[in-house]
């Protein structure tokens, strides 16, 4: 489900669950644990990606009218102690953004220090409100704390799904690289970020997330009833049903 690489300090995961990294409570847990892992390892930067055309498509809405409306429950507090988990991680973290970054995938990319994205028929953005659920606090915390304040309303109210330079002129991304060379370049701004003194990069790393949820942070129970409501399942059934017939 994770694959591990390592170059010379720096750790390469790279996410292979099924065709597209779909999030489910089986990969939020192995995201998390890999980076719960990693803090004792002697590595000193992380460069997260996927697999294929795809970073993650977010959550595996199927799954979610599939399963019992409890699963969606226990859904978000896996997803929310997943991005957490990422977020505190007191190491260098580069985002190599390969393909589609969408919903739960963008955020995910948002908990790094840096996102660099191919350039390629990728698309990274946050249809969350098309799809109808709303962004638990936390999400939007950590957008925050990625996306410039002029840029972010839109990007959520809209929905819209950028291309790479799209997504740098939003400040989405940091950078945009070719795409036979985005792992190269990932690793490299890993490896200068790894040269940094250790303690002091997570002394100062926490400073900047001082604002922050702490680990332990529950999702909002409005925003749980939200998720499990009639209604909003039947927005998700509508929403994957168009998105079938537009392919």
């Amino acid at each position: 489900m994770i694959e591990r690489e390592y170059f010379d300090k720096v750790v390469l995961l790279r996410m292979a669950y099924g065709k597209v990294n779909a999030m489910d409570i089986k990969f939020c847990e192995a995201v998390r644990a890999e980076f719960e892992a990693e803090k004792e390892t002697d590595s000193r930067a992380v460069v997260l990606t996927g697999s294929g055309s795809i970073f993650s498509a977010g959550v595996d809405l199927r799954r979610v009218l599939k399963e019992e409306k409890t699963y969606t429950m226990h859904f978000l507090e896996a997803f929310a102690a997943m991005l957490l988990e990422v977020l505190r991680f007191p190491k260098p973290t580069i985002a190599a953004i390969n393909g589609h970054a969408i919903a739960g995938g963008c955020i995910l990319a948002c908990t790094c220090d840096e996102r660099i994205m191919a350039a390629s028929a990728g698309r990274i953005g946050l249809p969350e409100l098309l799809v109808g659920v709303p962004f638990p606090e936390l999400a939007i915390q950590i957008l925050q704390n990625a996306i410039p304040s002029q840029s972010l309303p839109h990007l959520i109210y809209s929905g819209a799904l950028l291309s790479a330079e799209q997504a740098q002129k939003h400040h989405l991304v940091n950078e945009v690289a070719p795409e036979e060379q985005l792992l190269e370049r990932a690793k490299t701004k890993a490896q200068q970020y790894a040269a940094l003194a250790p303690a002091a990069f997570g002394r100062t790393k926490s400073a900047l997330q001082a604002s922050l949820p702490k680990p332990g942070q529950s999702v909002e129970r409005d925003v749980v009833a939200m998720w499990m409501a009639d209604e909003t399942r039947e927005r998700i059934r509508i929403y994957m049903e168009n998105a079938v017939k537009k392919k």
